[in-house]
C-alpha cells in the first residue's frame, strides 16, 4: 500500500512540476490580461507603481511626454486611433515595456529607437502607412508577435533573421505581396509562422 501510495505522489508531483514550468514559458502577454488597464485619467490617481497597462483614447494628452515616464512599471501602453505621424519621445525610455500597440494610425515609419525596447513581446502596427521596418528591429529579442497587416511593406530587414527562434508570428495581411516576397520572407525566418493574404500576382 505504501509503495502504491509513493508511486503516484511522484505521478502527480511530476505532473505538477510540468504545468508549472509550461506556466512560466508563457508570454507575459498572457499574463498581463488579469490586470486592470487603465485611462490616462484613471492612471493619474492612483500609484504610478501600479499602472502595468495604460491605454490613450482619442487624442495623446498635452503633458503625455513628462507625464508617461513616471510609470517605469508600465508592461501594456495602447494607442490605436490616435491619428498619430510620429511616435512619441519618451515611449523608448519604458524599458519594462512588453506589450505596444501603434495601430490604426498615420504612421509611415518606424524609428531605429524602437530596438531600445529589448523587453517587447508583442508590437502591434497594423493598419499604418509603414513602408519598411528599420534593423534595429532586430535588438527586440523577446519578440514573439508582430502584427503588420494592412502596411506597405513588401520586404523585411536583412537582420530579422537573427529573431527567427524567439518571433512566434508575423501578421502581413492586406498586404499585396507577390509569392516570390512571400518565399523571401519565410526564408529569412523559416522558423517563423506568417500570415498572408491570398497572392496579388502584381510585380513589384
Amino acid at each position: 500500500m505504501l509503495r502504491f501510495f509513493v508511486k503516484y505522489f511522484f505521478v502527480f508531483l511530476n505532473i505538477f512540476v510540468l504545468i508549472n514550468a509550461n506556466a512560466q514559458k508563457q508570454p507575459i502577454v498572457n499574463q498581463l490580461h488579469s490586470q486592470t488597464i487603465y485611462s490616462w485619467e484613471e492612471a493619474q490617481k492612483i500609484s504610478t507603481d501600479s499602472v502595468l497597462r495604460l491605454r490613450i483614447k482619442r487624442k495623446i494628452p498635452v503633458d503625455f511626454e513628462k507625464e508617461v515616464l513616471k510609470f517605469q512599471n508600465l508592461q501594456e501602453l495602447q494607442m490605436s486611433g490616435l491619428k498619430l505621424k510620429n511616435i512619441p519621445t519618451a515611449i523608448w525610455q519604458l524599458k519594462n515595456l512588453k506589450i505596444l500597440n501603434l495601430s490604426n494610425n498615420k504612421l509611415s515609419q518606424l524609428p531605429p529607437q524602437i530596438g531600445q525596447l529589448t523587453a517587447l513581446e508583442q508590437l502591434i502596427i497594423n493598419r499604418n502607412e509603414l513602408l519598411s521596418l528599420p534593423s534595429e528591429i532586430s535588438q527586440l529579442n523577446n519578440l514573439v508577435y508582430l502584427d503588420l497587416w494592412s502596411n506597405l511593406i513588401f520586404e523585411l530587414p536583412k537582420s530579422m533573421q537573427f529573431l527567427d527562434k524567439s518571433l512566434r508570428t508575423i501578421d502581413m495581411r492586406v498586404i499585396s505581396l507577390t509569392d516570390q516576397q512571400k518565399k523571401d520572407m519565410q526564408n529569412l525566418l523559416p522558423s517563423t509562422e506568417f500570415l498572408f493574404s491570398n497572392s496579388c500576382g502584381c510585380v513589384h
